[in-house]
């Protein structure tokens, strides 16, 4: 559950709430507003400040944006859908493979993606992990493009952008 702007509020496996903050924020204001909009049933809160994971990459980013996302673009062209753009394709993308649920003050919630700017190294290495086994080697039957070969320079050309 999105609290503010990098804070989020999540339930555990456990049931456990959870509260993550990337970044500065005024978090514990943010945190008593939502949550006691929800806590109906007076549940203590309890929280514990700990670093999760490190700020995604710059080869993550550049494998992303520079070999998937134009790799998928190819493909989804061939297949008839040339209205796609780097942009499009990489919301589509964050929208099926990496969301998180957010609620509002009357508890209704909804999924939205995550922004690539607000990810950390584990969820870019989701995404790049669901993106290569789902879209290229499911859907597409292909294997996705060699990481190594996509170092920081080097990128994909689709037939719009040749």
């Amino acid at each position: 559950m999105k609290v503010g702007t990098g804070c989020y509020l999540k339930k555990n496996d456990n049931g456990i709430w959870e509260f993550f903050v990337r970044g500065k924020s005024d978090f514990i204001a943010k945190l008593a507003t939502v949550f006691g909009g929800i806590n109906k049933d007076q549940v203590e809160l309890r929280i514990e400040a700990k670093r999760l994971s490190k700020d995604k990459t710059l080869e993550q980013l550049g494998y992303y944006y520079g070999a998937l996302i134009p790799s998928l673009l190819i493909l989804y062209e061939d297949n008839g859908y040339s209205t796609l753009t780097d942009s499009r394709m990489d919301m589509m993308l964050r929208y099926y493979y990496m969301t998180e649920t957010i609620f509002n003050e009357k508890g209704d919630m909804i999924e939205v993606p995550i922004a690539i700017s607000e990810s950390c190294v584990d969820e870019m290495s989701m995404l790049i992990d669901q993106v290569c086994n789902i879209e290229f080697r499911e859907k597409f039957e292909i294997e996705p493009p060699d990481p190594e070969e996509f170092k920081k320079g080097k990128r994909i050309k689709s037939d719009a952008e040749a």
